[in-house]
C-alpha cells in the first residue's frame, strides 16, 4: 500500500458520510455549500474525499 494511502479512504468515508447528512437535511451541493460559505466545487471535492476540510470548515459543518 501507497504511504498516505489510508488518509485517502478516510476522508471518502468522511466525504459520504457528508454527503449522506447534507441528502438527509434537504440540501442540494449549492444550498449546502452557500450555507456553508464555501463554493459548490470545494464542497463536491469534500464529498468526493478529494479533498480533506480544514480544521474550520469541520467546526462550520457541526
Amino acid at each position: 500500500m501507497k504511504k498516505g494511502a489510508g488518509k485517502t479512504v478516510q476522508a471518502r468515508q468522511l466525504g459520504r458520510h457528508l454527503r449522506n447528512m447534507r441528502k438527509e437535511a434537504g440540501f442540494t451541493i449549492e444550498e449546502a455549500a452557500a450555507e456553508l460559505g464555501i463554493s459548490g466545487p470545494t464542497l463536491y471535492r469534500i464529498e468526493v474525499g478529494a479533498s480533506v476540510p480544514r480544521p474550520p470548515d469541520v467546526r462550520t459543518l457541526r
